[in-house]
């Protein structure tokens, strides 16, 4: 009989932590491989552990264990909230992978508010005037890493608006490896979002009367 006890964070076919079968006799002298294959559900050190009993013989215990790594997609944007009409504001887009593992290639998309035209982008943004969408296509980010990027804008009328930008990375996964190993990778897709509200002000006009003085 072999009985397998898994921590929290892997699974083997929905069936929980806890599995049991019973096996074919051993004849003497013989071995037997016997495969099971997990799925990682969280981050961090796992560990699976099997016992195996039989009648007349004592029982036999090992234990594996793997670090599952994790990549992670955060996006944060910082910018003026308050502007004036005719003025170009930039606003900047911060990226980071807060993860155990490196993301596939991030690509950004920032939808450009009513009113508001679009000026200059760095790292090779590209922007599509049918759509209003800034967009760019970077590498990923190895774990811990942050980069930023920014779009400059120029607001063309007053009005209470919104910057909207979505990141995504991926195919990516919970990687599982063997302790000290190098991760491999699964196949999942990463996704952040961030918005900055705004606020477009016109230039009230200014009407000056001179009188003449004798």
């Amino acid at each position: 009989v072999l009985q397998a006890a898994l921590s929290d964070g892997l699974d083997f076919r929905n069936q929980g932590t806890r599995l049991e079968t019973k096996l074919a006799n051993l004849p003497a002298g013989e071995s037997r491989t016997v495969d099971l294959p997990l799925s990682a559900l969280k981050a961090g050190l796992q560990a699976c552990q099997v016992t195996v009993t039989a009648e007349g013989s004592p029982e036999a215990t090992a234990k594996a264990s793997v670090n599952v790594v994790e990549p992670m997609l955060k996006v944060e944007q910082g910018g003026p909230a308050k502007c004036l009409v005719r003025a170009e504001p930039t606003y900047r887009v911060m990226l980071s992978n807060p993860g155990t593992a490196p993301t596939d290639p991030v690509t950004v998309q920032s939808v450009l508010p009513d009113g508001f035209e679009y000026v200059g982008s760095s790292d090779q943004g590209a922007f599509n005037p049918a759509t209003r969408v800034v967009a760019w296509k970077l590498s990923g980010l190895a774990a811990g890493e942050s980069k930023a990027i920014e779009v400059k804008l120029r607001a063309g009328a007053a009005g209470d608006v919104a910057l909207r930008t979505v990141a995504t990375a991926g195919p990516d996964a919970p990687a599982v490896a063997p302790v000290g190993g190098a991760p491999a990778r699964a196949a999942r897709g990463l996704e952040a979002k961030a918005e900055t509200a705004i606020r477009a002000e016109g230039v009230a006009a200014l009407r000056f009367d001179v009188a003449g003085l004798e």
